[in-house]
C-alpha cells in the first residue's frame, strides 16, 4: 500500500524510509508529505508499520488500531496542529485535543516531531500527544508548542479502565509547555520515561508548571532525564518532578534544575529518588506526606550536602530531614544522609541492571 503516485519514486522512498529508519523494518504504507496519514491509517490492518517521509503534515492524526508510526526523525518528519482540531476526551475534568491522539493498545511512534500551530482555536488543553486506555511506546518524539497563556501539555497519558498497561517515553524532548510537560494518569499504569529532556518556560504568572507529572500509577520509573525550568512566580507550586498516590516511584539518575521545587511527592506510596544532580531549584526534595522519602546518595550542588527549607517546615516531628546546614539545595522532610560531594554521572544508570 502506498499513499504516492509514482510507483518507481515509491519504491526508492521505501528502500530509502527502511535504511534510514533505526528499525529497519519492513514498512506497509509509505506517506509522503501532501499525502494524508489519517487516510493511511484508516486503511491499515492492525499491526501495520506506517512510515512517514521527511516533510510537514498538517493533520490532526487518531490511532485507533493497533499501528507503528515511524517518521525519518524528529526534525525531519514534523506534525503540525491544523487550525481545527477535534477534542477526544477529557482529563482533570477538562476537554483535550490532542494533536496526535492514541486510542489503542501496542501503538508505537517514533521519530517525528509534533508542533502545535498558534492558529489552533481555543481549547482548555492542548497536548501534543495524548493517550486514553492505550498502552504505548514513544521513542525520538520532539513537542514544540507555540507559547500562549493555555494549558498545554507535550504528552498525556490517561488510564481510566484500570486495565494493565506500560507507557514507555523515551529520548524525547519536550519544550515550552505552560502546564505540564509530561502526564501519567490512572490505576493499572507501569509509566517509564528515560533520557529525555522536559524544559518549561522558566519563572513565568500565566500558569503553574510541572515538568514529569505523575499521579495514581501503580508504578513510576524515572531513569537518566533532564527536567528543568518549571517555575511558577506567584508561588511555590511548580516541580521538576511530581509524584502523587504512586506506591513505587523509581527516580534516579536524573538532572533536576532551575525549578521552584525539584522532586516534590505526597499521599501514598514509597519514592525512592537516587542519585540524581538537584541543584538551583528553591527547594530540591519536598515531601508533602507521602509515607516515605528516600532522597539518598544524591548532589545538592555543594560538598557540604542540601540546607534546610525557608518554605516548608513541615510537620514539627519530622525528623528524617535531619536538620540539613549545608549550602546546596533545600530539602524537607526527606532521607538525604549520605549525600555525594560532586555531581552524580547521569549516563551510569545505562550500566547498571535496572527494570525499564
Amino acid at each position: 500500500m502506498a499513499h504516492n503516485t509514482d510507483p518507481a519514486k515509491q519504491d526508492r522512498k521505501q528502500r530509502a524510509l527502511e535504511s534510514d529508519t533505526a528499525t529497519g523494518r519492513h514498512v506497509d504504507t509509505l506517506v509522503t508529505e501532501g499525502y494524508s496519514i489519517q487516510d493511511a491509517i484508516s486503511e491499515a490492518s492492525p499491526g501495520d508499520v506506517i512510515g512517514l517521509w521527511n516533510g510537514t503534515f498538517s493533520e490532526q492524526v487518531v490511532v485507533e488500531k493497533e499501528l507503528t508510526l515511524v517518521g525519518l526523525g524528529s526534525g525531519t518528519t514534523t506534525i503540525r496542529s491544523p487550525a481545527s482540531v477535534s477534542r477526544r476526551f477529557r482529563w482533570n475534568d477538562n476537554p483535550v485535543t490532542p494533536i496526535v491522539s492514541i486510542e489503542a493498545d501496542n501503538a508505537t511512534v517514533q521519530g517525528l516531531s509534533i508542533e502545535r500551530s498558534p492558529r489552533v482555536s481555543e481549547t482548555r488543553t492542548v497536548a501534543g500527544v495524548a493517550g486514553r486506555d492505550a498502552s504505548i511506546s514513544l521513542t525520538d518524539i520532539s513537542v514544540e508548542s507555540a507559547e500562549s497563556e493555555r494549558h498545554d501539555v507535550g504528552i498525556l497519558v490517561s488510564n481510566t479502565d484500570g486495565l494493565d498497561r506500560c507507557i514507555t517515553i523515551e529520548n524525547c524532548d519536550i519544550r515550552n509547555y505552560q502546564y505540564s510537560g509530561i502526564v501519567g494518569a490512572g490505576g493499572g499504569l507501569d509509566f517509564r520515561v528515560a533520557e529525555t529532556t522536559v524544559a518549561g518556560l522558566g519563572p513565568i504568572r500565566a500558569n503553574r508548571q510541572q515538568g514529569i507529572r505523575v499521579g495514581g500509577v501503580d508504578r513510576a520509573t524515572i531513569l537518566g532525564n533532564t527536567v528543568a525550568d518549571n517555575y511558577f512566580t506567584d508561588s511555590s507550586v511548580s516541580a521538576g518532578v511530581i509524584i502523587v498516590d504512586v506506591p513505587d516511584a523509581f527516580i534516579a539518575w536524573n538532572d533536576i534544575e532551575g525549578n521552584n521545587n525539584g522532586i516534590a511527592a505526597r499521599g501514598r506510596g514509597d519514592i525512592m529518588a537516587r542519585r540524581n544532580n538537584i541543584i538551583v531549584n528553591d527547594t530540591g526534595a519536598l515531601n508533602l506526606g507521602t509515607a516515605s522519602f528516600d532522597a539518598t546518595h544524591s548532589w545538592w550542588g555543594t560538598d557540604d550536602g542540601p540546607s534546610a527549607s525557608a518554605i516548608w517546615a513541615g510537620d514539627d516531628s519530622e525528623t528524617l530531614s535531619d536538620q540539613p546546614d549545608g549550602g546546596g539545595d533545600a530539602v524537607a522532610g526527606v532521607q538525604w544522609r549520605p549525600f555525594e560531594s560532586s555531581s552524580v554521572d547521569t549516563a551510569t544508570w545505562e550500566r547498571v541492571d535496572v527494570d525499564v
